[in-house]
């Protein structure tokens, strides 16, 4: 995990893709960034709730989520801190 959240890690070309995917609807982005932010559980729009689910990087309780891995709290936290 240690080595993980960086682009170069094992995990780097799905952790860019997904950048990529985000960076590519702005609406999508920003709610992704206030669930990277929280320490607790973002209500959603119903929309963007289903797509951050479908893509693997939020977990939903019926429209609150949360980020679904560690890594994923890690790597976009570092990339979204300045925002």
């Amino acid at each position: 995990m240690q080595n993980s959240p960086i682009s170069a890690g094992i995990y780097g070309d799905r952790l860019q893709r997904q950048l990529w995917n985000l960076q590519q609807e702005p609406e999508l982005l920003a709610a992704f960034v206030g669930v990277v932010k929280s320490s607790t559980p973002v209500e959603l729009d119903l929309v963007e709730a289903v797509k951050l689910k479908s893509m693997g990087l939020v977990s939903l309780q019926g429209n609150l989520a949360t980020v679904s891995c560690e890594l994923y709290r890690r790597y976009f936290g570092d990339r979204f801190s300045s925002s």
